[in-house]
Parts: C-alpha cells; structure tokens; sequence
C-alpha cells in the first residue's frame, strides 16, 4: 500500500502542509514586527481567500468534485504546477527569512523599521507578492483545478496589484528619497519587467 502517492495533487497538498508549519514556527518565534497602532489591512482579507481558496477548492476538486479538473493528457502542466509551488513557498519563506522582525501581515512601519534592499530585495521591491502570485498559478494547477486557477486569477492577482499600490505610497511617505531612490533600481515584482 502506497501511503504518500507521488502524484502531482499529493505533493502540492503536503508542500502546502509543510509550508504552513514552517510558517507558523516563524510566527511562533515572533519573527515579526510588532502590531502598530495605524496598521492598514491593506487587501489583506482577499489575499488570505485567494490563497486559501486556491488550496482549498483546488483540493477538493482534485479529491472529490472533479468539476473543472484537468484531463490525464494535462499531466505534465500539473508538474508544472508543482514546481511552481514549491518554487512560491520557497520563495516566501525566503522573503520571510530576509525582512525578519520587519516583516508583517499589515502595511505598518515601527519604530527601528528599516527599508530592506539587500538579497531577493536587491532585485525586487516586493518578492514575497511574486512568491504569492506563483501560488496563486501553482498550486491550482498542482491539482489540475480550473476553478481553483480562477480563484487565485480572479481574486488573488487583483488584491496584489492593490497591496503594490498602497504599499509603494506608504513606503514612499515613510522612507521619502531613500525609497524613491530604490524604485529607480528595482522592479516592482519581475526583475527587468515591472
């Protein structure tokens, strides 16, 4: 009897199970920056329902509902999808692992905040949203779910194009001409695109 099938469904579902501990753990160790007082939700919410309900919805229709899953014939744009995924978590963690205490849920600054622009930040102002969009197409496709693509598309790929734009005005009005100076070197989101 195989216990852990290696089908492109059950590495996305157990990459998104190891993702999400090794994301609590950073939680856990209050690797974050503190809640402010004038945080900004910032698209937050439809963010969370984006990324939740590409894992969710594309694993139940992967698992039982079947109603807009890809085809056998599609087997290899799943794996397609898994590497998508496991490049997203990767990069998130990443992302996480570079900002430290500076990192948060909420669009806020603190006291002792610094503008990170070393490492994946040397390149792009914003890799965490990149890791995010790639699991809004990864995961989806991992478990071959059109409906879980169009979540993450329809949801997902707007709220981040919002969170860019508060994001870039607040850290524009925070940092001033040390930021302005950084958005000349930088892409938004893909190095040499936007």
């Amino acid at each position: 009897m195989n216990i852990l099938p290696l089908t492109p469904a059950a590495v996305t579902a157990w990459s998104f199970a190891l993702w999400a501990i090794a994301e609590g753990g950073v939680q856990l160790l209050g690797v974050r920056q503190p809640d402010a007082p004038d945080r900004q939700l910032a698209a937050l919410t439809p963010l969370l329902v984006a990324l939740y309900g590409c894992f969710g919805f594309g694993w139940l229709d992967a698992g039982v509902l079947q109603w807009t899953t890809l085809g056998v014939e599609w087997r290899w744009l799943r794996w397609v999808g898994v590497a998508l995924t496991l490049v997203g978590f990767g990069l998130r963690l990443a992302t996480r692992y570079a900002m430290r205490r500076h990192f948060s849920g909420y669009v806020q600054t603190t006291q002792g905040h610094r503008l990170v622009t070393t490492g994946l930040f040397a390149w792009m102002r914003h890799p965490i949203y990149l890791a995010t969009l790639l699991l809004y197409v990864g995961m989806p496709l991992g478990f071959g779910s059109l409906g879980a693509l169009g979540i993450g598309l329809g949801i997902g790929a707007p709220a981040l194009w919002w969170r860019i734009c508060i994001e870039e005005k607040s850290l524009a009005a925070w940092f001033g001409e040390e930021f302005t100076e950084y958005q000349r070197r930088t892409a938004r989101l893909i190095p040499y695109v936007w």
